[in-house]
């Protein structure tokens, strides 16, 4: 609306004038061609102005998506707690009635992600406790595999992509980037008792592995329209058409599937009677799983700069198909 955009720019003045650091900082990101205003992040606790995110910002991985498909497939497997419970009959159950008095009955939680077996306070009580527990580390390993992702976003490379005419040929191995498990361990992976530092190895330990295999596998064609008859000598730096990652292909891909995956995290573990470690270990393979694939769909190849030249250039046909080869840094954002 006019009238709001006027009162953000009147703080936004009112700003300047009192923080010559936001003056200077305004004015060099209007010299960067930064002139929409009309969102703001705080600096120091001040307004300052914040370019609209790029399509690239915006489909990063999601910590919160990530953990709530994580509790989805969890609670989908309707796991109960103390498990192997069995209701007793006769003198046994009349006992138990007598032992656990009026205050028996608690209020079994079905937003958890499991539930007691019984509405037995004692029951009750336990399931929301280990239910707690398994959220809070499902919730922080989720959103370490989220923001570690976001970081090779910014960190991964491309390159060589050799060219001829307007299409680019990305091979296997041409996608390069960091290992996500020293990332995800960095990013604040649980690590606070000896039990979540071991899930938390087993599982950065198998999505990085995955994710490696997955990333240097890709492979398809970028497209150059411009160099399909390119009128100069040489070519510098001509970025490709953004594609998504979705039309690319990679056999890794296989290993990101939520069965795979999972096996890979147990493999790692190598303690199959660890209490509840498969059911973990499902729920994160499958919200990793969930979230490729929107992330293929939403994020876009694009900065593979083209280099090369027009070997059939000449001053009487000043114009042809181009030949070199195409590099980029951070392609993904």
């Amino acid at each position: 609306m006019p009238e709001f955009r006027g009162v953000r720019r009147g703080i936004l003045a009112l700003g300047c004038l009192l923080s010559p650091a936001l003056l200077r900082s305004t004015l060099r990101m209007r010299a960067r061609g930064w002139h929409n205003l009309c969102k703001f992040r705080s600096t120091h606790g001040v307004l300052a102005p914040r370019m609209i995110p790029t399509p690239g910002e915006i489909m990063r991985p999601n910590g919160n998506l990530m953990t709530q498909s994580a509790f989805a497939k969890f609670k989908s497997k309707g796991r109960k707690h103390p498990p192997d419970w069995e209701q007793p009959t006769g003198d046994a159950g009349q006992m138990l009635n007598r032992g656990l008095g009026k205050e028996s009955n608690g209020s079994p939680n079905f937003s958890r992600i499991m539930v007691p077996p019984t509405d037995i306070k004692l029951h009750c009580s336990a399931a929301n406790n280990i239910s707690e527990i398994i959220e809070n580390y499902v919730k922080g390993i989720c959103g370490a595999i989220a923001d570690a992702w976001g970081m090779w976003m910014t960190s991964a490379a491309i390159g060589p992509v050799m060219f001829t005419g307007p299409v680019g040929t990305l091979t296997p191995g041409s996608v390069k980037g960091p290992p996500l498990q020293g990332l995800i361990m960095s990013c604040g992976a649980p690590m606070s008792k000896p039990a979540e530092a071991k899930f938390s190895k087993s599982i950065s330990a198998a999505v990085s592995s995955a994710w490696q295999a997955y990333s240097m596998g890709l492979a398809g064609t970028l497209d150059y329209p411009p160099l399909a008859c390119f009128p100069s000598p040489a070519i510098v730096a001509i970025p490709n058409i953004p594609k998504p990652v979705a039309a690319f292909a990679s056999p890794g891909e296989a290993m990101l599937s939520p069965a795979a995956l999972s096996g890979a995290m147990m493999a790692q573990h190598a303690d199959p009677t660890a209490a509840y470690a498969q059911d973990i270990f499902d729920s994160v393979a499958e919200s990793v799983n969930n979230m490729l694939q929107t992330w293929k769909a939403s994020t876009m190849i694009n900065n593979v700069l083209a280099n090369g030249a027009v070997p059939s250039w000449t001053p009487v046909s000043p114009a042809g198909p181009g030949v070199g080869v195409a590099n980029g840094a951070a392609c993904f954002v």
